[in-house]
């Protein structure tokens, strides 16, 4: 048997797929070539087999398919081109955010019936709506950039969570942990809360994960995954050295790293808020966690280079919005918004942004162009 000589790295069986072709070729601890990249498993025997050891790939492999990505194409999933139900989908996260904060200010003897109750709906409105979800996100329409890192946090842990088919169990644990591991800032009063409409304010993450784990027991919130998430939110090398469990290495290293996108994405305890395109290139260059090149890469596969409600100016001048993604991640569907003379488009026709003169040129802040749209006619079909 085929035996590899190159560093290797551990995936997990949630990213392999029965009738689906690998994108790595398979290896076993000792270096064994159980499968070749494009090949596929074809029953579920093969799989169940694989879960039973540890999988490892080529790290040079992970880096070609972050490349790939970048420059081809990737086969998407049926739930990215649902239709882009936008109105509905925002103004249920709306009213979930408020729902958060009303209940962060109050000492309910249920609150912790009710915090679940907002991890589940959370999570409905991800199945439901991907793609909206997502560009909720993206459209940044929330100004309190602690509140919108948090729901960044809780709608792409949803988002990657659901993809690597998680038990339901452990799917609540971290979305919860998302949601809740900087709940003592909001706790706080009113007065108070008003400065995080700056991007200038730095937190102690760490001092405040703490406050927050006390906040939830007080409250009934006594889980030890959740709240272990929130303690070592800012060590995965710590947890990596400490346990053997790989699985449980992969769950800590994800909740790391999607925290560090989604603070980038909505600048929460930065000056600034990136572009994702910015986001991924600073991950890739400055993330220190073990999985990140594998976490990259499903993110960007799930998400798009240019996710769903970025703003984007075209090779013609026009302005648009992404709606969805298409078979290739760097060419989204887009609406166009103004036209090249940087008037308010009537028709906000579609675009394909595959041929020369739509092709994405650049991504602008969407504050820049806020009042000149008229969203009312946005979302109609």
């Amino acid at each position: 048997m085929q035996r590899s000589n190159f560093k290797l790295v551990p995936i997990f069986s949630h990213s392999i797929v029965v009738d689906k072709p690998l994108i790595f070729p398979l290896y076993s601890h000792e270096g064994i070539l159980l499968a070749n990249k494009g090949s596929k498993l074809e029953d579920t025997q093969s799989l169940n087999l694989l879960k039973h050891g540890k999988i490892y790939t080529l790290e040079s492999e992970l880096m070609k398919s972050l490349e790939s990505l970048r420059v081809g194409s990737f086969e998407l999933d049926s739930d990215k081109n649902k239709p882009y139900r936008f109105p509905h989908v925002l103004e249920r996260i709306v009213k979930l955010e408020k729902t958060f904060i009303d209940l962060l200010k109050t000492d309910a003897e249920d609150f912790k019936h009710e915090f679940l109750m907002i991890v589940n709906n959370l999570e409905s409105i991800v199945n439901d709506n991907h793609n909206g979800a997502v560009a909720k996100i993206f459209l940044h329409t929330n100004r309190y950039p602690a509140l919108e890192y948090i729901f960044t946090f809780g709608i792409l842990i949803c988002v990657m969570v659901n993809h690597l088919n998680w038990k339901q169990k452990e799917k609540n644990r971290i979305i919860l942990a998302s949601l809740s591991h900087i709940v003592s800032i909001f706790s706080q009063t009113n007065t108070q809360a008003e400065h995080f409409k700056q991007f200038d304010e730095k937190y102690n993450i760490s001092a405040i994960n703490k406050e927050s784990v006390n906040f939830l027991r007080k409250r009934g919130i006594q889980d030890k995954k959740s709240l272990s998430y929130i303690s070592n939110l800012d060590f995965p090398d710590k947890i990596d050295q400490q346990n053997k469990n790989d699985e449980l290495t992969f769950a800590f290293s994800l909740f790391n790293f999607i925290s560090q996108f989604s603070s980038l994405v909505t600048g929460f305890n930065h000056p600034q808020w990136y572009y994702p395109t910015h986001a991924y290139k600073m991950l890739e260059k400055y993330c220190k966690n073990r999985y990140r090149n594998y976490f990259l890469t499903t993110l960007v596969s799930l998400i798009g280079r240019y996710p769903a409600g970025s703003i984007v100016k075209l090779q013609n001048g026009e302005v648009a919005i992404v709606i969805h993604q298409t078979n290739d991640l760097n060419h989204p569907m887009v609406k166009i918004l103004l036209s090249n003379k940087g008037f308010s488009s009537r028709q906000m026709p579609e675009r394909q942004t595959n041929d020369g003169n739509h092709q994405i040129t650049s991504i602008m802040f969407s504050t820049q162009i806020i009042d000149k749209i008229d969203f009312s006619r946005l979302w109609r079909n």
